[in-house]
C-alpha cells in the first residue's frame, strides 16, 4: 500500500513497504525479505537509502534494493556504524571496506579472521 500524488508518483511508502525509484515496494518480498532486519519496514515512509540490513548482507550502494549475503558474513557485520561511516563501507565491520568488505582501511591488512593493524615492519617493506 502506498499513497500516491495526483501525478501517480508515490510520495511515502507505507507500513510494510519501502519507496524505490518512485514506486512503493514491499519489503516482505522474497528477494528482500530475508536480507532485511526483523519488523524492518513497521513505520511509514522507510525508503531505499534507509532500509534496515541485517549484519552479513551487502550493497553496492544505497540507492540500490539488491542486497547480496557477504561470503564471509563476519566481515559485513555494520560496527562500522559506530564511526558514523556513510555509503556502502558502513555496512562493514571495524576496519573493513570495499566489495562484500574484503578490503582494509589504511594501516591494515586482509588475514584469515579480518583486517589486522600492520606492524611497523611490515609499513616499512611495502
Amino acid at each position: 500500500m502506498r499513497r500516491t500524488l495526483e501525478s501517480g508518483k508515490d510520495c511515502f511508502a507505507l507500513v510494510g513497504y519501502y519507496r524505490f525509484e518512485e514506486r512503493a515496494k514491499s519489503c516482505s518480498s522474497e528477494n528482500i525479505s530475508e536480507s532485511l532486519e526483523e519488523n524492518s519496514c513497521l513505520e511509514d515512509g522507510v525508503n531505499v537509502e534507509s532500509l534496515p540490513i541485517k549484519s552479513g548482507y551487502w550493497r553496492d550502494t544505497l540507492e540500490t534494493d539488491v542486497i547480496k549475503k557477504c561470503p564471509k558474513p563476519e566481515f559485513c557485520n555494520k560496527m562500522s556504524l559506530v564511526q558514523n561511516i556513510t555509503g556502502p563501507n558502513g555496512q562493514c565491520a571495524m576496519n573493513h571496506k570495499g566489495v562484500y568488505c574484503y578490503g582494509c582501511v589504511q594501516d591494515y591488512v586482509l588475514s584469515s579472521s579480518g583486517c589486522e593493524r600492520c606492524t611497523e615492519d611490515e609499513k616499512t617493506h611495502h
